[in-house]
């Protein structure tokens, strides 16, 4: 049995944490509606030309958008 450092663990579940926290959600919001989106959160990637929220805002506040 293979026995590991507690603090090996702690690190593993933050990095894991903070890959959820900051992974993209991407919506469907028409444009007359991005000032409703972007006040609950959501943010614009000009690369794929989509709005999106991360994995730290309440996924319900989104979805009329899914």
């Amino acid at each position: 049995m293979i026995k590991k450092k507690k603090g090996a663990v702690n690190a593993a579940k933050q990095a894991e944490l903070n890959r959820l926290k900051n992974e993209k959600h991407y919506i469907n919001c028409p444009f007359d509606e991005k000032d409703e989106a972007k006040a609950l959160g959501a943010r614009w990637d000009p690369d794929m030309r989509k709005w999106y929220y991360t994995g730290d805002r309440d996924p319900e506040k989104f979805e009329k958008w899914m």
